[in-house]
């Protein structure tokens, strides 16, 4: 196991009621794949430790961030009719809302190379934000509870 993956378990038992999802079964994985592209390694590995959180109990976590699960998550520009979309959002997958969406989170996507970018969705500007240049820095960031997530 990660050991991001075991600080993550430890933090989310520290939340009253809150009930993570089990590791994803490999074949959901590829369902998503092939509804939204390919996933980077470090994101897959995450989703392979807890696919989310569950509806049941708190819901969120104690600062009120919600992780998703893979049926949920969507990519930007088709999440609620491509009202968040934009020029930089085509490949921006949703994986996560803090406060009941006051903003989301989004992964990069890309054939390209194994880019792994997190970005802010749902800004008043309607501009994705960069609050971490790859995912395990978005984990480590959360963890922290870093200001980087909440724009600052």
């Amino acid at each position: 196991m990660h050991p991001l993956h075991r600080q993550l378990r430890t933090y989310w038992a520290g939340t009253p009621g809150l009930v993570v999802r089990g590791p994803a079964a490999e074949h959901e994985l590829l369902k998503l794949e092939k509804r939204v592209g390919k996933l980077p390694a470090t994101f897959r590995s995450f989703l392979l430790f807890a696919d989310g959180f569950s509806d049941e109990g708190a819901g969120c976590d104690e600062n009120g961030f919600v992780f998703w699960p893979m049926s949920r998550m969507e990519l930007v520009n088709e999440y609620k009719g491509g009202g968040f979309s934009s020029q930089s959002t085509g490949e921006l997958l949703l994986f996560a809302d803090y406060l009941n969406w006051s903003w989301a989170y989004a992964i990069r996507l890309s054939e390209k190379n194994e880019c792994d970018e997190v970005f802010m969705v749902g800004t008043a500007d309607g501009v994705p934000f960069r609050v971490a240049t790859t995912f395990e820095d978005f984990l480590k960031n959360y963890l922290a509870d870093d200001a980087t997530l909440y724009g600052s």
